[in-house]
């Protein structure tokens, strides 16, 4: 969790106030007006977020002078449910001032749910706000902001929030929200968390599902998508490691199948010659180089 507080010396006119306390995810930055998208990882209990800041400066220090925290709901529709959605599927979004982004946890129950909810969350769902199964990465590319809900759909139980997850694009100029990709199964996409996208606009997706089992073996995945929205395997975590594989590379990890833990962390440099990952379990980080001409990443 992280929070963004005003100096209260700075503070005229309307109040001027953080990014919120909930169970903040991933952050991305429009650089053109210098908003701030956050996500909400609380299952059935995750709004969208967007933080206008008060120092539009895009210097170092400007989101300590404050802002507005505002959730998203879909126009024409009250409390719109997006823990359940089809590929192609389509809103136009509104944003929706947070009156008290430090407001205290609170009780929340619906057929989906019941538990804890943020603050912020029971605020924007009390003006109508959507909400998310759970938020996860986010990035901007070309004016729209990629958005990853770790699991969207419905599990072998028709429990809706519990799916493979989902990957969903707003466009900043139209406040256009698409459903880019949804999975329908667990080879299709296990449970997606951290996206980047390349300098050519290829989607690269981290699987955190624990594994899951495909025609190469066992293990987590980084996927791509293809310009038609379906999802391939770009490269499997193969992380099965002998005290002698830990010896030779002159580490100090415990050996062990670490198949199934998460890819973290993509991403490419500047220039989009280069592709770095991590595995977050042992502790690994990957550079990956092209061709990438050769595909659409």
């Amino acid at each position: 969790m992280f929070e963004v507080r005003a100096n209260p010396a700075e503070t005229t006119g309307n109040p001027i106030v953080g990014m919120g306390r909930m169970s903040h995810e991933a952050a991305a930055v429009d650089p053109a007006a210098k908003n701030v998208y956050l996500t909400e990882d609380n299952r059935n209990r995750a709004g969208l977020y967007r933080y206008v800041p008060a120092d539009t400066s895009g210097l170092p220090g400007s989101l300590e002078h404050g802002g507005r925290l505002q959730a998203a709901r879909v126009k024409n529709t009250l409390n719109a449910d997006l823990n359940v959605a089809d590929t192609g599927q389509g809103y136009e979004i509104e944003w929706v001032d947070i009156d008290d982004p430090d407001a205290n946890p609170g009780a929340f129950s619906d057929a989906t749910v019941t538990g804890t909810a943020s603050g912020p969350f029971l605020q924007a769902r009390g003006q109508g706000c959507l909400r998310m199964a759970r938020g996860e990465g986010l990035w901007h590319h070309a004016g729209k902001i990629f958005i990853v809900d770790t699991a969207t759909g419905r599990d072998g139980g028709n429990r809706p929030g519990m799916g493979d997850g989902a990957v969903w694009v707003l466009d900043l100029n139209t406040m256009r929200l698409k459903a880019l990709f949804v999975s329908e199964n667990r080879l299709a996409a296990n449970n997606p968390d951290n996206v980047t996208v390349s300098p050519r606009g290829g989607v690269v997706l981290c699987e955190d599902g624990g594994g899951v089992n495909d025609a190469f073996g066992f293990g987590e995945r980084l996927l791509g998508l293809a310009q038609t929205g379906d999802s391939y395997i770009f490269c499997k975590n193969n992380a099965n490691l002998s005290a002698g594989d830990i010896a030779g590379a002159g580490k100090s990890v415990a050996p062990g199948d670490y198949r199934g833990r998460e890819f973290a962390g993509v991403c490419f440099d500047p220039k989009g010659h280069v592709m770095f990952v991590n595995m977050q379990s042992p502790g690994i980080t990957y550079a990956i180089w092209g061709p990438w001409a050769k595909g659409n990443l």
